[in-house]
């Protein structure tokens, strides 16, 4: 389970070369309830919050022939996002990409959109893939209400309806000195909390990672041997009695943790 230790969302795209996805057409409704659920299970756990995230990915079909084809793609999303803040292009190499910030301060978040293009197995034309991001604070469940509506629009402006989305909570957990429960008996609990069962575990001395399946929630990512699709965390400071990191994900968990 150690290849999971770290994940980071590029690394999650190739991973997603032997891992198969299984699911119908994804809208941000279908996790409405794994979001709410996380949410719920951190309440009752009393763990503090700090952020939650959904990301949307989608891989085009179009394909790119050269770097002035990328450019005048990148025009067109400037065009179209003109009241976003866009980073320099970067045509290093062969992987292009350039991407679009954006505070949303009526819902208190943070938005990013990002434009990827990668060398084709061919070696003749560009793959390009349109990656969505939305970082904010969860306050309420009154406040998801108004998230998914905003997400709701965000896949509709930017066509990612059919797009693959992951989304995971991170927050602080401070143990309970007199109860002697280890981190990956919490994470287990977490675990079995969510509806999950476990597929796989990595325990170490500060660092814990449970990898699960929960049959009512989707998509799934189907490995060779496993289903999947939550992914429970906890990182533990290391001085004594300091705060355990604990980041839930489904399917998976895109960030470091």
């Amino acid at each position: 389970m150690a290849a999971w230790k770290f994940v980071v969302l590029g690394f999650v795209l190739s991973m997603l070369g032997y891992m198969h996805v299984q699911s119908n057409a994804i809208n941000i409704q279908s996790y409405q309830q794994s979001l709410t659920d996380m949410y719920q299970l951190a309440e009752k756990e009393n763990l503090a919050i700090h952020e939650w995230q959904v990301r949307m990915r989608d891989e085009r079909k179009d394909t790119i022939r050269n770097k002035e084809e990328f450019a005048q793609l990148v025009d067109s999303w400037t065009k179209q996002l003109h009241d976003w803040k866009k980073t320099d292009v970067s045509l290093k190499g062969n992987e292009w990409v350039v991407q679009f910030t954006y505070d949303n301060l009526s819902h208190e978040t943070t938005e990013s959109v990002q434009l990827f293009a990668y060398l084709s197995p061919s070696q003749d034309d560009y793959t390009y893939l349109i990656t969505y991001e939305v970082i904010g604070l969860m306050t309420s469940e009154l406040e998801f209400n108004k998230m998914y509506d905003m997400l709701e629009e965000r896949a509709q402006l930017l066509g990612l309806n059919n797009a693959d989305v992951y989304v995971q909570i991170k927050a602080a957990h401070q143990p309970v000195v007199t109860k002697q429960i280890s981190n990956i008996e919490y994470a287990e609990k977490w675990i079995k909390a969510l509806g999950a069962k476990t597929v796989e575990a990595l325990d170490e001395e500060t660092f814990v990672s449970v990898s699960a399946y929960n049959p009512a929630w989707s998509p799934v990512l189907k490995t060779k041997e496993n289903k999947m699709n939550v992914q429970v965390a906890l990182r533990q400071e290391e001085r004594m009695g300091g705060r355990t990191t604990v980041t839930i994900g489904t399917p998976i968990i895109t960030t470091e943790y």
